[in-house]
């Protein structure tokens, strides 16, 4: 098979580039960051080579993958009717290795025996946070990750005292769907300290998920260090508590390596418990061995060739795109279910950016799965 032409869009310049062998077969084939005459942005240019292979970096010997169902409303919310039994259930038959409720103004759940006698789930406490007195259905929303049920509500407390106590009480914040009609974010610009943010809410068209996303991206393109999650938003039973499904690389299934995940930035989210899954590995140092996962941030000191690895597990025939500082960075088709890529750049120390990688079905109008990004030369969290 000759040379494929291709794009790859770099913000508003478009460089075109050759596709060196097959990536519909999966062979080793070289993308080379710039072709004769190509508009290329002088800070970075990226060669991309996909591989087959079957994904699974030994780097994650310390990580272990966990199921997590979040932004899920039981019976103890007065704008949900989901049996909190058959929600549980519900979760476990799908696969979830933990479970976080998020009622409204409440803790209630937390305390109920079925919550607290599960053997085969993990269950977490928490609740959906309203800035307003008086709670649902008044905005903005927010998910209260892991703190114990005898913590404040915090109802109507203003954002920065509510993340302050959360984090007190060893939790993490969650801004839930923020550009829902009627129930959206009013800031600008996520205020400090929340941990992550809903860029894909269950609820579909409702949630507005396209605009959550690229206001993530914004937030990344600004240098702020923030972890895209999913969330059910599940008001019923009979509903798919891990629809989206988050997947979580943790040291354990306990809620504080589940936290520390999240904060991290080690998440990978899918349209279901058995949609498409995209994780990244990141050699920094040019020794072979993809040992820094998504979510980290790699600080150089001197210019260094950087390796990024996209291990994507399912989404056979659909489509992967990656995403930089500058937008859209190239997107190409994958191949079969067990296939990665490698993305590498020479970059230098005052560089800022980041990767992540999207994979989409239904000419790239379907997001099936995403990742979260790795970092270079962000300043820290805040």
């Amino acid at each position: 098979m000759g040379p494929m032409p291709t794009n790859i869009v770099f913000g508003g310049s478009l460089c075109r580039i050759l596709l060196l062998g097959s990536l519909l077969a999966g062979a080793g084939g070289l993308l080379a960051g710039a072709g004769a005459g190509a508009e290329v942005p002088a800070d970075v240019q990226w060669q991309i080579e996909a591989i087959s292979v079957s994904p699974g970096s030994e780097a994650a010997a310390d990580l272990q993958w966990f199921r997590l169902a979040t932004h899920c409303h039981s019976g103890y919310s007065r704008d949900s009717d989901a049996d909190l039994a058959t929600l549980l259930q519900s979760a476990v038959d799908r696969g979830a290795d933990a479970f976080v409720v998020n009622d409204h103004g409440t803790y209630a759940a937390c305390d109920d025996p079925v919550f607290l006698s599960q053997e085969s789930l993990v269950t977490i406490c928490g609740q959906e946070w309203s800035g307003i007195e008086g709670g649902a259905p008044d905005p903005p929303h927010a998910g209260i990750f892991n703190v114990p049920s005898s913590s404040p509500i915090m109802t109507g407390w203003p954002i920065e005292e509510m993340v302050a106590e959360t984090h007190a009480a060893g939790g993490a914040v969650i801004a839930h769907h923020p550009f829902m009609r009627g129930l959206g974010w009013p800031e600008e610009r996520l205020a400090p300290g929340i941990d992550a943010v809903e860029v894909w809410n269950g609820t579909g068209f409702l949630a507005r998920n396209p605009q959550a996303l690229a206001w993530w991206q914004t937030h990344l393109q600004e240098g702020r260090r923030i972890t895209g999650v999913g969330g059910t938003d599940l008001h019923v039973a009979t509903g798919n508590p891990l629809a989206p499904c988050n997947h979580l690389l943790a040291r354990s299934v306990a809620p504080e390596d589940l936290r520390a995940a999240i904060v991290a930035g080690r998440v990978s989210v899918s349209d279901s418990e058995w949609g498409p899954r995209v994780a990244l590995w990141a050699d920094a140092d040019g020794s072979g061995e993809f040992a820094v996962p998504m979510g980290a941030n790699v600080k150089l000191t001197e210019p260094t060739r950087v390796t990024i690895r996209a291990e994507v597990l399912g989404g056979a025939g659909m489509r992967i795109s990656l995403h930089t500082h500058r937008g859209l960075l190239w997107e190409g088709d994958v191949p079969s279910d067990a296939w990665a890529l490698r993305a590498s750049a020479r970059l230098t120390p005052s560089l800022r950016t980041f990767l992540r990688a999207e994979i989409r079905s239904g000419g790239r109008e379907d997001l099936e799965g995403l990742s979260n990004p790795i970092y270079l030369n962000f300043p820290p969290r805040r």
